[in-house]
């Protein structure tokens, strides 16, 4: 951009101007957005203040909707002024007796439910009056009643100077059972009804309503309110669950909304929720006292009128009753308030609002939109365009209440849209006073600063202007450089000269919008420079051009430091650092071009040699990790005097190579050049004055000529990752027969790659569904003949194979890691195992006995090389102790000898820190390891298993048998106890218990069990 608008400056000033302008209009909408997004978080950091708009706006929706149908069948029964002043009924408040009358004839009629809106908290002045009303309410079974919170300190005090009991309880026929927190509005007392009467009722619901804002107006109903750590439900909740016939177990609070059998019934964080409003006072069919017991038939309101019906009773009369101001009226009965709040469950037509973080997109959505359709506009234009889209807000969330029961605030974004517009129409203004003469400046501040060489070719005269940067650019002077475009083209180099002209003509002749090459020139010091050179053709229509380019500008940059770098990054890129070979990268690429060549050509064939150098670690722990990078340098030319010049040597990383053998002949061709490698390799190397010999394991994979498969050719090979995968598997398996060899994959190396890879897939979830289980096998006293514990031993129960024997998968997890979930798995349920044997057996808990130590039941647990090497080992077993709750003395941990000998200074110390805790210690698989005696004396242990190819081969005189009886002596003499493992038979054990050998386990005995067997073991308490 930069030297196009240079180009353009040397051309003609007025082609900037509309060039500016242009982008200008192209940028304003950008500019628009931006400044509604800013009036948007204006908006949004005050959107407190519109809260009184926003529900104004609410209630303008509801009027404009217009009243609808009730769903269900709700009839309101009232004391209106009539009833009051009637002698028959008596004054305010009525007798109960009267209330129980309406029950009656309302339970006669066949009413479905009958809810009170009316308070019974103080005593009736006719004692018997509630004991009327209690029976009436009880037979119907039908009646809810309405409790009160937040009650005024007038309704508290009564004439005698005593505080009226707050009694708020529910009904045991229905209550709300939480799910999550639930933030309910917080009652600070209450009044129910009298006693009788609430025991009497089907329900219990509160009838507290709040004018959400300063004007009083009623917008809410809260469905759920908290006294003294309960959660009541409103009346119209109370009634419908009623109505509905819901159990208290289905009816459910949780987070954001009511489940109510089914139908969710949207709250706020205070329990409360929308009214969505039927209309105004008349929506239902209202009954006075009178119509309900006139005794006059023709003023005695039919049955069907009250059939099936949910009545809802409540108070009319002026002075008696709470009013609301509602969209529809300024002045509506509460009772009127729970058929609309109650008509809303019951159709399942509650009013949603729009979720807050919707509410906030709308807000910034709507301001960024008005922003970019005002900027560009003047005043009328604005106005306009803000009027349409107010009236597309407005119609929309009049659609979505009336359709769709949502309500969406559209006060705050239409604010915002209106501060935007004025916003907008100030910066225009602005923004067109100084335009122009800032893109005068600056672009010739472009010109002035710009650190190109500047060229105008002045086409008519073939004649080239060149800037005196463009000319010390190429270390030329003035003097040297004439207006020849010789004096340009002459420099270019040759490989790039032709490739120059033929952008030049592209641009001129209209194939191309702009001229841009880059390409080398020649410096004054006789070096090439990489160059980039831009320009622009102007076009004069006039008499003498008609229409042909008359000049061309443009600029040249020298990016000879950006070529450079670019190289160094294609070096680094594609080629190892240390060796200079080929990395992974380029290697990849290369294998997968000879695979695309061995698609098309039948007789292509080439292999790869995947090679590891054996023992590599060793130099890099006795001479130093300079060393090992030296010896690596070596190996790689070495490697590239094996090859001819169109095949490949790469270094993948640390110590592997491979190789790409290109267009062999034969399998042979690649095993001769495997052979080649290794006889290069076994040349001495000298490393720091040390003389050192390297070998290799190699392996080698070939691809396989063309062939037909579902009548389209094809390879083996698809991927150039499936041969370098195969090779490297052919290299494991020569490094696994002995290192130094080479070896050809086969599809057996495939197979018994897949099948580990489906053993550790099958171990990964077999840990994720819990598919091991702890078996037992017993450990006896070779003395007493009794059982003294076991040795937990995991067991894999596969869902398709079955019970896998440990020998199939034990190893492999050892090597993958996935032995550590496996050994905390056992750990933890051998303890927790013990932990019950204990409880069901307090005799067998030295604890509780004392006297009989010997009759301790012990759990001996297998610690793995890889359990024992973490640091957390320790805290875990001692977490793992107290949340079991057994005694850490009834826990033995077994690690093999090999184990503790690969750091004994460090075994030492993990080993202390267990017995520290109480658990005791035993070497398992003696006799098959290399330990010091001077380390098992050292070692705080407590026994020595001896290993079962010892005990297995033992006769009454033999090697074997010596071997044990030694082991034995000397596990005495250093005060440890001796397990013998793998005993079969009958004369093994008698030439242990001859040895004295403490305990034994094995065949002989028992086989590992499961627990429920183990527990029949204990129990039968069997000598043997």
């Amino acid at each position: 951009m930069r030297s196009r608008a240079i180009c353009e400056n040397i051309g003609r000033v007025h082609v900037l101007r509309q060039r500016f302008r242009s982008d200008a209009r192209e940028s304003l909408w950008l500019q628009g957005m931006g400044i509604g997004l800013l009036c948007a978080a204006l908006v949004f950091l005050g959107r407190g203040l519109f809260a009184g708009l926003e529900r104004g706006a609410l209630d303008a929706m509801f009027v404009a909707r217009g009243t609808r149908y009730p769903f269900g069948k709700i009839v309101l029964v009232v004391v209106d002024d009539f009833t009051v002043s009637n002698k028959r009924f008596g004054s305010w408040p009525l007798p109960r007796r009267i209330h129980a009358d309406v029950v009656r004839r309302l339970t006669q009629a066949g009413a479905k439910s009958i809810a009170f809106d009316v308070m019974f908290s103080v005593p009736a002045s006719n004692a018997e009056d509630d004991a009327l009303l209690a029976q009436a309410c009880f037979e119907s079974g039908r009646v809810t009643h309405a409790s009160a919170f937040h009650v005024p300190q007038s309704m508290i005090r009564e004439g005698n100077g005593s505080s009226l009991e707050v009694i708020v309880a529910p009904n045991p026929r229905f209550s709300v059972t939480e799910q999550g927190s639930v933030e309910c509005l917080s009652a600070s007392g209450g009044t129910s009804a009298r006693l009788p009467l609430q025991r009497s009722a089907v329900a219990a619901g509160h009838v507290n309503v709040f004018p959400e804002l300063a004007d009083g107006a009623l917008r809410k109903i809260p469905h759920l309110i908290r006294y003294r750590e309960k959660t009541y439900p409103s009346l119209a909740l109370a009634t419908a669950a009623h109505a509905l016939n819901l159990k208290p177990s289905q009816i459910i609070a949780r987070n954001g909304e009511v489940d109510l059998g089914g139908r969710r019934i949207p709250i706020d964080s205070y329990g409360e929720a929308w009214v969505n409003w039927v209309g105004g006072n008349g929506s239902f069919p209202m009954y006075t006292y009178q119509d309900v017991l006139s005794t006059d038939p023709a003023e005695r309101i039919e049955d069907e009128a009250f059939k099936d019906a949910i009545v809802l009773i409540g108070v009319t009369a002026t002075g008696a009753f709470d009013h609301h101001a509602t969209p529809f009226s300024s002045n509506q009965p509460a009772v009127e308030l729970q058929a609309n709040a109650l008509d809303d469950i019951l159709s399942y037509r509650p009013l949603h609002e729009l979720a807050r973080p919707w509410q906030i997109v709308l807000l910034f959505l709507y301001a960024i939109l008005a922003g970019a359709v005002m900027i560009g506009h003047n005043a009328r234009n604005s106005a306009l365009r803000l009027l349409f889209l107010g009236l597309g807000l407005w119609v929309g969330a009049l659609l979505l209440l009336s359709r769709a029961n949502l309500y969406v605030p559209i006060a705050t974004p239409l604010f915002a849209a209106v501060m935007t517009g004025g916003v907008c129409l100030g910066y225009r203004q602005l923004q067109d006073s100084f335009q122009l003469r800032v893109a005068e400046e600056r672009y010739a501040l472009a010109v002035r600063g710009a650190n190109d060489g500047v060229w105008d070719w002045n086409l008519r005269d073939d004649r080239i202007y060149y800037s005196p940067r463009w000319k010390a650019m190429l270390g030329l002077s003035d003097a040297e450089v004439s207006s020849s475009p010789d004096e340009w083209f002459s420099r270019v180099h040759a490989e790039d000269i032709d490739r120059v002209r033929r952008k030049i003509d592209d641009h001129l002749e209209g194939r191309d919008p702009h001229f841009e090459c880059e390409y080398r020139m020649c410096h004054q010091d006789e070096s090439y420079r990489w160059v980039l050179s831009r320009g622009l053709k102007v076009v004069e229509i006039d008499g003498k051009s008609k229409g042909n380019p008359s000049r061309m500008a443009g600029s040249q940059t020298d990016v000879t430091e950006r070529r450079l770098a670019q190289e160094e990054l294609v070096t680094k890129a594609l080629y190892d650092e240390l060796t200079g070979l080929p990395n992974r990268t380029l290697f990849m690429d290369r294998l997968r071009h000879s695979l695309a060549i061995a698609k098309r050509r039948d007789d292509y064939l080439f292999a790869v040699l995947f090679l590891d150098i054996d023992r590599f670690k060793v130099v890099n722990d006795s001479l130093g990790h300079i060393m090992g990078d030296e010896l690596l340098k070596v190996m790689a030319r070495r490697l590239e005097l094996c090859l001819r010049p169109n095949d490949t040597v790469a270094r993948l990383g640390g110590d592997e190579f491979t190789m790409l053998l290109d267009d062999i002949a034969e399998v042979n061709d690649a095993i001769r050049v495997a052979e080649r490698v290794q006889s290069e390799l076994s040349q001495p190397i000298d490393l720091a004055g040390h003389e050192h010999f390297t070998t290799a394991s190699i392996g080698i994979a070939v691809s396989v000529p063309q062939m037909l498969v579902n009548g389209q050719p094809s390879t083996r090979y698809e991927y150039p990752e499936d041969l370098l995968r195969d090779a490297d598997t052919a290299m494991y398996r020569a490094k696994s027969l002995g290192r130094s060899r080479h070896e050809v994959f086969d599809e057996a190396m495939h197979a018994n790659a897949v099948a580990l890879l489906k053993l550790e897939t099958d171990l990964r979830r077999a840990l994720e569904r819990q598919n091991f289980q702890v078996y037992y096998q017993p450990i006896i006293n070779l003395q007493t003949g009794r059982l003294i514990g076991f040795e937990a031993l995991a067991r894999w129960l596969h869902p398709e194979r079955g019970l896998v024997p440990p020998a199939e998968f034990i190893q492999f997890a050892e090597d993958t890691g996935l032995i550590i979930p496996i050994d905390q798995l056992v750990l933890r349920e051998a303890c927790r195992q013990t932990k019950a044997w204990h409880k069901l057996w307090p005799s067998l808990n030295s604890h509780s006995n004392a006297q009989h130590a010997e009759d301790t039941l012990m759990i001996s647990v297998n610690l793995s090389s890889k359990q024992f090497a973490r640091s957390e080992m320790v805290p875990h077993i001692e977490q793992t102790l107290r949340e079991t709750e057994l005694d850490a003395s009834h826990l033995k941990l077994e690690i093999t000898e090999s184990v503790i000998m690969q750091n004994a200074e460090a075994s030492e110390m993990m080993l202390r820190e267990l017995k520290a805790l109480g658990i005791r210690l035993s070497i398992d698989d003696f006799g098959t390891g290399y330990s010091s005696l001077s380390y098992l004396h050292r070692f705080p242990l407590d026994m020595l298993k001896v290993d079962r190819s010892f005990v297995s081969r033992m006769k009454a005189s033999g090697e074997d048998c010596e071997i044990v009886d030694t082991i034995i002596t000397l596990a005495h003499n250093l005060n440890l106890q001796v397990i013998a493992e793998g005993v079969e038979t009958e004369d093994q054990l008698a030439l242990l218990r001859r040895m004295k050998c403490d305990y034994g386990q094995g065949y002989l005995f028992s086989r590992p069990v499961d627990s429920v067997t183990a527990t029949e073991m204990i129990a039968a308490n069997k000598v043997w």
